[in-house]
């Protein structure tokens, strides 16, 4: 506990310091509502310090030793260290933050990756996943440019543009159409032969689907 207390509050110390001073004209002139925004816009370099203090904390910001650094996927050698410190800027619910980790290609066949990315499922987008969750959602629910600035802009305080929106909701329902395609290829078994009864079953289910102004219930047999 001490040591991750050492490692994450300084850096959030820090980042409340600077949250409160980015605010001060809030803090003088500001209404209500002004003031409780400028709160939410005030704490998230303290969120930020905290995901930075706990990426260092893991060992993220640290190269491998030579015999830990990841094989290439293609020849399946050992990969080069490239670069000790690379930054990997994100956005998240905590506003903007940068991430430090090593870089690895293989010299043969020319890939490359970063182990830190892997472990923490950032994958090659500019919001973090968790942000990423939440703006496909309301992405899905409403138009892309109110999701930005309705949902995501006035509810986390994040700036977002509606084409960022657009991207990432159809980018996660890509990767969620292919897992339900491999689902369903998974569960399809071939039927039996005829057993030639005269008895036909049939089950039929169904579900709300809004139509215009109206909801209605489409059947599926």
């Amino acid at each position: 506990l001490r040591a991750t207390l050492g490692e994450v509050v300084p850096g959030m110390v820090r980042g409340m310091v600077a949250g409160v001073a980015a605010e001060a004209e809030a803090v003088r002139h500001g209404d209500g509502s002004a003031v409780a925004r400028a709160a939410q816009r005030a704490v998230q370099p303290v969120g930020a310090a905290f995901i930075q203090g706990a990426w260092r904390f893991q060992g993220h910001a640290a190269p491998l030793p030579p015999e830990q650094r990841p094989c290439c996927a293609s020849c399946g050698r050992r990969m080069k260290l490239v670069r000790e410190h690379q930054s990997r800027h994100l956005l998240g619910r905590c506003g903007p933050y940068t991430l430090e980790r090593s870089y690895y290609t293989c010299g043969d066949c020319g890939g490359g990756c970063s182990p830190a990315d892997v472990a923490w499922a950032l994958g090659t987008s500019t919001l973090d996943p968790d942000l990423q969750a939440l703006v496909a959602r309301d992405g899905v629910d409403r138009a892309f440019d109110a999701a930005a600035v309705d949902a995501v802009g006035a509810h986390l305080q994040v700036r977002l543009d509606d084409n960022t929106v657009h991207r990432t909701t159809v980018g996660i329902g890509l990767v969620a159409l292919a897992q339900s395609a491999a689902r369903a290829a998974a569960g399809t078994c071939r039927l039996g032969p005829d057993p030639g009864s005269d008895t036909l079953v049939l089950e039929v289910d169904g579900g709300r689907v809004e139509a215009g102004r109206e909801w209605r219930e489409a059947k599926v047999a």
